[in-house]
């Protein structure tokens, strides 16, 4: 084992990201949600780092490193695209016996930030140990669809149930075989079940990397419009599960983040989108919108517009009417929701 699995409290514990990008972002972002104070350092920042710091979710210091930054500091992220900057970093902060995370280069590190899957109490963290984090990001992605959305809830309930659990049955064993038979009734499933004979695995990694690098062709930009209906996470088919797992960039409104947050790709890019119900609303009639979408297409981006009560669906006739007059766009519609 080369790093050792831990959960850290870091609520209202100062914590220090260096660095402006999308990679800061996504960092500081999962360390805001956990509760951290979170104060990002850097000479240039992108919009929705200065949005953070706006809103007062987080500190925004445009200012060069120095050693003294990291005074006060509790966990510390390099994010900046300069190796002799993060080299430095990881140096000053292992010196004053601080947690420093610089990232993709685990040689600097003294922990690393493993794929999450959270389901409220719930976290099930998966990590390589940095050999392989896309095999980490694809496993988590795969928990994310199996593991039921309603979780967090479950969790609360049965939280309330311990107390009186531990009266019933006084002895260790006894309410473990408690636990196991109320989960086996409540999943369906028994954990016997779940364990299966394993066999070796031979698999040619090398002919497997070079076939798929030698047919590897510039990414395709497109345009993914998600209706959802009014239907929740729990219905979304297992094809729009994929998309959102491989989005760059993703429209969504704020009112349905919360809900499908755990399904989107973690690294993507959020912004906010909102399209009415009016007859004849479409997103293709705000041009400016249309320029957005086509740089990021252009730059080989997936772009995918999520949203409710099928406003994609009701202008369909429209968006067809755009794509005949437009051959620099690809237009997916996608229908979410198993009937």
């Amino acid at each position: 084992m080369e790093f050792l699995p831990i959960n850290i409290d870091i609520k209202g514990q100062p914590c220090l990201i260096i660095g402006g990008g999308e990679i800061a972002l996504r960092k500081g972002s999962l360390l805001i949600k956990a509760g951290a104070k979170v104060r990002f350092l850097a000479t240039e920042f992108i919009s929705q780092i200065i949005s953070l710091g706006d809103e007062g979710k987080a500190e925004v210091t445009k200012q060069v490193y120095q050693s003294d930054c990291l005074m006060g500091q509790r966990l510390i992220v390099a994010a900046t695209d300069d190796l002799q900057v993060n080299r430095k970093i990881s140096q000053d902060a292992n010196a004053m016996g601080l947690l420093v995370n610089v990232v993709d280069q685990k040689i600097l590190c003294n922990f690393i930030m493993p794929s999450i899957v959270n389901r409220g109490s719930l976290s099930i963290s998966i990590s390589s140990s940095g050999a392989a984090p896309v095999l980490a990001r694809m496993l988590r992605e795969k928990l994310e669809w199996i593991l039921p959305q309603n979780l967090a809830g479950l969790l609360e309930r049965i939280e309330l149930k311990r107390a009186e659990v531990t009266k019933l049955y006084p002895s260790i064993e006894a309410r473990r075989e408690f636990w196991e038979t109320f989960f086996e009734k409540l999943l369906g499933w028994s954990v016997a079940e779940n364990v299966q004979k394993g066999s070796d695995v031979n698999l040619d990694v090398d002919q497997v990397f070079n076939e798929i690098h030698s047919d590897k062709n510039e990414t395709a930009g497109e345009i993914c419009l998600i209706d959802l209906g009014n239907g929740r996470a729990e219905s979304l088919t297992i094809s729009t599960v994929k998309k959102l797992q491989k989005v760059d960039e993703i429209y969504l409104s704020t009112k349905l983040a919360s809900e499908y947050e755990n399904l989107i790709r973690r690294d993507a890019i959020h912004h906010d989108f909102e399209l009415s119900k009016e007859e004849g609303d479409s997103f293709l009639n705000d041009r400016d919108l249309i320029d957005e979408l086509i740089q990021h297409t252009l730059s080989g981006r997936k772009v995918c517009l999520l949203n409710l009560n099928n406003q994609f669906e009701d202008n369909i006739t429209r968006i067809e009417q755009i794509l005949a007059q437009r051959n620099d766009l690809k237009i997916q519609l996608n229908r979410a929701i198993r009937s």
